[in-house]
This record gives structure tokens, C-alpha cells and sequence, in this order.
């Protein structure tokens, strides 16, 4: 008992002299002043009110000054009016007389030298400045390390690396620090099962007794994170009951990114950011995941093909993947649930699961370019481009024609490659606004019916020109596209390969080598929707299409434009030859997909297998809980001819 009292007092003592003797901690004002915006932001607390103000940069210190004033009195009145009392009319009339106010003071002083009224708002709420209000003092703090907006995916699979979608703001991000939590729910003692439905509520009576009234559920309350419910059992035969429990949180990584493990499943977890810019911490964040962990449902068979990717690739070598990943428009409806996909189960068609793998499957691969077609807007802005970032790539979407809101994404890994400029163009446009494609228009318009139907196409190619940071004089012209899909529209095919031909041969020349005259070497990535026995890939590898080729005819008379003669400057090779199929749908198997490259200037170093024929086929068709898209991601590693 003593020793208890004993230690009760040192506690005491000691927090009190801490409170007499310790410096007390300045408060903090928050100062956002961007360069090119009008308006800065003040944001600071008074008491128990937070207050921000929006003012002009060139707004001079005393207006502000003046307002932040005003603003402060208002926080500081009472909104609850004073009880009057039945007395004398006399005295009730002083009472209603409001009490003199207090004069604020308030000045703002930099280097102890109190700022000047004239100095505008941009030069006077510097870093390092204080704020005098009233009795107390406020530190300025300008453009502090803050998160804008921290989340985390919905879907939360073991194996699968979780990348946090965070959004900055005057950070340096290596000086971000991030810690995740596993949640660890123990069970309460003693504590009796209780129903997830309609409740009994038990009170006392006067007799001692107990009296019960029926309620609605009540939501868990929190209390030191204890998650507790009524317990009491309306029906003990029901099987669906919950136990009360009390939750912890244990650290598991302090990483950027976290794989959850099977010791994971069932529970919740928890990511705390700290942003910062080397010097300042802002104020942290933390977010949690919405759903538990669950259990991946197999064994990814593309695991399998990244034992080949473990390793970056050496400086002469680059490695690609050119991969239509099924924007969420063509995968997330009733249609393609009950008619294009009936095999898959639901949930592995919904995009938060989808995303995940994706992720999983593309981290794998370790390319340092990537050629995506199919890419979401929303997929690319808030997942794709901020996650792959993590992992040292940098990347540009181009949406279709006509505000489409899908199209190409190009990846390329900014320790190896820098962008020297992008081209894209709309085939619909290119054709009758380029004087270069004036030969093919006049193919075109020959068919009225063609012409319209080509000039209503949403198809467009992603150009990107890339150079090798160790060798300046290694260049890339990476073109990707999603030529139109229709199988009665080789036609339109033909032309739309034919107009990205010419067009790559123009970017070429832009980025001809001033010391050596050579120009960049191209690679062509996409789903062409042209297997190798089509015209298109003829014309790409053999260079040239004859006039009276079946492919002019496949729409019949009405689109029929007489044929022409296409002749191809450049010669592509197929550097993934001997594939089956890259699209392999319960309709539909052949290969689509292809990586084509100017063989005297590139060479194939290696091609990565894909996944077997019984993995593909063990869950029916692609898409399925395994494969994230209903194609198949062609990868091969390439490499400069010894003679560049």
C-alpha cells in the first residue's frame, strides 16, 4: 500500500514540474503560398475553434492582420446567450448590456522586428515569423510537408503488395516515413455471444429485477479501441454471432509499400505517414484498410514467368511488355458478367481485385518499358501511374478520340531512359490534317461509306521518344496503339497502320542524332486485333500490300474502296514469334498482341515464356480469379545490334 502511494506521488510531482519548469511549446500557423496562385492560406487553432482565412498575395499585412482579428473575436464570443432572472426591470436591463470586450492585440514580426503594415501578405508570412494574438504566440510555418489526400484499396489479398495512393504536397519523398499495422483482435473473457440482429435491452427496476425492451443494433462504441456490444443473445440458435474483442495494433513494416501475410487474414491494417522535406515534419496521417485480408485464391501462374525477371536488365539491354490489362469499362457490366465472361466469378471481374493483381503482376516483371493498352483514366491517375512510380517508373496515358475515357499508357524506367518528347495522334484526325497522309485520304474518300466509318474511329497511337541516359546517342522511337477490333474491318486496319507508319517515319526524322545522323530505332507495341496470317501483319513484316488483297474487301461492296497498293519503308520483325494466342476468351483464341522492332537496329536477346496452356485453361477462359485480363502479356528483353 505505501510503495502504491509512494509511486502515485513521484508521478504526481513529476508531472508537475514539468508543467511549472519545462519551456512551453509555441503554437503553430500554417502558411500555403504557391507560386502562380493568387491566394495564400492562413490556418491556425484558437482555444478549441481552428480558423483559416483565404487571402491575396499582394493583399498588404495589415488587412489580414485585421481580419485574422476579427475572426478571433467572433471565436472568443459565446454563442449560448446568458439565462436572464426574474428581478428588478432595473438591474435585468444592465444585464442585457453585453460585457466590454477585451482588446486582441495582434502583430506579426519577423527577425523581432515588427512587420510593417504596407509589406503584401507574400513577403510578410514568412517561415520562421511570429504571430502575437492577444496572450499567445504563434510560430509561422510556410509550406509545411502536408498529405493531401491517403488511401488504401479496397481489396486486400495475401501475396499481393499493397501500394498506399498518397497525394503530397511540399515533401521531399525520400524523407517520407510510413508504418503499417497488423490489426490483433483478442477476445474478452467471460463475455457471452451476442446477435448481429435485433437487440433486448436490459435495465433495472426498483424491485432489483430486470426489465427488457427490444432496440435496433447500436454501433460499437470506442473506448480505448474497445469494440464491446450489448451482450445479450436474442436467439442462441442463430450461427451468426460476434464475440466482443479487444483491438491492438503491431507494427509489421515501416516500408512504403507492405505484402500482407497469412498471419494477416481476418484483420484490418493500418498505415501511418509522416510527411516530410528533409528538415520538417508536417503532420501525420493514417488510414485503414476498408475490408480484411483475405486469401489469395491460387497460385499466380505468372509468378512462374517472373523467375526469369528477377533481375534488372543490363545496360545494352532493355526489357518490354506490351499488355491489354481490359479497362473496367468492358469488364464492369452486366453484359460482359452474363454474356463475354460468364465463367468468371464476380468479384474477380471487379476492379479493386483486378488492380491488385495487375499491380502484382506487373511489379514482377522489373520492365523498363511498358506499353499498356486498355488503361482506365481513373485506373492510370490514381493507381497505375503513382503506384509504378514506387517502383522507378515514370509514365503518360493518351485517352481515345472523342473523350473516351480509356486509351494507351506508356511506362519507361527513369534511371535508364529519358523522355525526350511525346507524339500521339487520333487516326480519325491524322488522316485528313496531315498533307503527309494525303495519299491514303485519297484511298478513302472513295468509299463515302468507308470514309465515314474511318473518321468515326477512336483509335489513336502513343508515341514516346526515349533516350538512353548512359549512351546519348541510343534513342527510341516506342510507339503503342489498339488498332479499331471489328473482325469485318481489316480494311479500316490496313489504313490505320498505314497512317501510324508514316507518322513514326516523321517523329523519326524530328530525332535524327546531329553527330552521326542516325535516327532512332522503333519499337512498335499494342493489340493490332491482326493475327499473323492478316494483312496487317504482312504489311508490317513483308512491306507491302497489293491492291487486289481480300482484306480491301472485308466489309463487302458498300465499304470497298477500290484497293490500293501500300508499300511499307520500314521493316519490322516479330520479335515474339511461335505465341499461339494472346487473347484466349471462351469465343475467341488467337494472337492479337504483338512487339515488332526495325530488325538492323534491335535484336531479341530473349523472349519470356508465357504462362502453359493448363494454366490458362484450368479456370475455362481468361479473365479469371488468376488472370487479371482477358489477354496475355507478351515480354521479351531486347538489345542494340553491336554496329550501333
Amino acid at each position: 500500500m505505501v510503495v502504491q502511494y509512494l509511486r502515485s506521488f513521484l508521478q504526481k510531482t513529476t508531472s508537475l514540474a514539468s508543467f511549472f519548469f519545462s519551456k512551453p511549446k509555441m503554437n503553430q500557423l500554417l502558411v500555403r503560398c504557391v507560386e502562380g496562385e493568387e491566394f495564400m492560406t492562413i490556418s491556425f487553432s484558437y482555444g478549441d475553434k481552428q480558423s483559416n482565412l483565404l487571402r491575396s498575395k499582394m493583399e498588404t499585412s495589415d488587412k489580414s492582420l485585421s481580419r485574422l482579428q476579427n475572426n478571433v473575436r467572433k471565436l472568443g464570443k459565446s454563442k449560448r446567450k446568458p439565462k436572464k432572472m426574474k428581478c428588478d426591470p432595473a438591474a435585468t436591463a444592465a444585464n442585457d448590456e453585453p460585457p466590454p470586450e477585451a482588446e486582441i492585440v495582434c502583430s506579426l514580426f519577423v527577425n523581432d522586428q515588427k512587420v510593417g503594415p504596407e509589406v503584401f501578405n507574400k513577403d510578410a508570412w514568412v517561415e520562421g515569423a511570429v504571430l502575437h494574438l492577444g496572450d499567445f504566440k504563434y510560430s509561422i510555418r510556410r509550406n509545411m510537408p502536408a498529405i493531401i489526400s491517403l488511401k488504401l484499396p479496397n481489396c486486400v489479398l495475401v501475396g499481393c503488395p499493397i501500394y498506399p495512393r498518397v497525394e503530397f504536397e511540399f515533401v521531399t519523398p525520400e524523407a517520407c516515413r510510413y508504418t503499417w499495422y497488423r490489426e490483433v483482435r483478442q477476445e474478452l473473457l467471460g463475455n457471452p455471444q451476442i446477435n448481429v440482429g435485433q437487440m433486448i435491452c436490459l435495465s433495472n427496476t426498483a424491485d432489483g429485477g430486470l426489465s427488457s425492451s427490444q432496440s435496433v443494433p447500436m454501433e460499437t462504441e470506442s473506448v480505448k479501441e474497445m469494440a464491446v456490444q450489448i451482450p445479450v443473445v436474442v436467439n442462441p440458435s442463430l450461427v451468426s454471432q460476434i464475440k466482443g474483442y479487444e483491438r491492438r495494433w503491431v507494427e509489421v513494416s515501416s516500408e512504403q509499400t507492405y505484402t500482407p501475410e497469412t498471419s494477416d487474414i481476418g484483420g484490418l491494417l493500418k498505415l501511418v505517414c509522416h510527411p516530410g522535406d528533409g528538415i520538417r515534419s508536417g503532420n501525420h496521417k493514417e488510414v485503414q484498410t476498408s475490408y480484411e485480408v483475405k486469401m489469395a485464391p491460387d497460385v499466380f501462374p505468372f509468378e512462374r514467368r517472373h523467375e526469369y525477371t528477377k533481375e534488372r536488365t543490363t545496360e545494352n539491354c532493355f526489357r518490354v511488355v506490351s499488355y491489354n490489362v481490359l479497362a473496367d469499362m468492358y469488364a464492369d457490366s452486366d453484359y460482359s458478367r452474363d454474356f463475354l465472361y460468364p465463367y468468371c466469378p464476380k468479384d474477380a471481374l471487379e476492379i479493386d481485385y483486378r488492380e491488385q493483381v495487375l499491380l502484382k503482376e506487373l511489379s514482377g516483371f522489373n520492365a523498363d518499358i511498358l506499353c499498356l493498352q486498355e488503361v482506365g483514366k481513373k485506373s492510370f491517375e490514381n493507381v497505375l501511374l503513382p503506384c509504378l512510380k514506387m517502383s522507378g517508373l515514370d509514365g503518360m496515358l493518351c485517352c481515345k478520340h472523342g473523350n473516351v475515357p480509356e486509351g494507351e499508357a506508356i511506362f519507361y524506367r527513369t534511371e535508364k531512359f529519358r523522355l525526350l518528347g511525346s507524339h500521339d495522334v487520333a487516326f480519325c484526325e491524322e488522316l485528313v490534317k496531315e498533307p503527309l497522309q494525303q495519299s491514303l485520304l485519297e484511298v478513302v474518300v472513295q468509299s463515302k461509306a468507308m470514309l465515314k466509318k474511318f473518321l468515326g474511329l477512336a483509335a489513336i497511337v502513343q508515341v514516346a521518344v526515349l533516350e538512353l541516359i548512359s549512351d546519348p546517342s541510343r534513342r527510341l522511337c516506342v510507339a503503342n496503339t489498339h488498332l479499331y477490333f471489328h473482325p469485318r474491318a481489316a480494311h479500316l486496319r490496313l489504313i490505320q497502320t498505314a497512317i501510324l507508319v508514316k507518322h513514326l517515319e516523321k517523329v523519326c526524322s524530328m530525332y535524327n542524332n546531329e553527330s552521326d545522323g542516325v535516327r532512332p530505332a522503333i519499337v512498335l507495341m499494342g493489340d493490332l486485333n491482326s493475327s499473323p496470317s492478316s494483312g496487317v501483319y504482312q504489311y508490317l513484316t513483308k512491306g507491302s500490300i497489293k491492291k487486289d488483297s481480300v482484306e480491301w474487301y472485308s466489309n463487302g461492296k458498300e465499304e470497298f474502296c477500290g484497293g490500293a497498293a501500300l508499300d511499307n519503308p520500314i521493316t519490322f520483325q516479330d520479335v515474339c514469334k511461335g505465341v499461339d494466342y494472346t487473347n484466349f476468351v471462351a469465343s475467341f483464341q488467337g494472337k492479337l498482341d504483338h512487339i515488332m522492332v526495325e530488325g538492323d537496329k534491335i535484336e531479341l536477346q530473349r523472349v519470356i515464356p508465357l504462362s502453359s496452356h493448363e494454366e490458362v485453361t484450368r479456370h475455362i477462359a481468361l479473365p479469371n480469379a488468376v488472370f487479371p485480363s482477358d489477354h496475355l502479356a507478351l515480354v521479351c528483353e531486347l538489345g542494340w545490334k553491336a554496329d550501333r
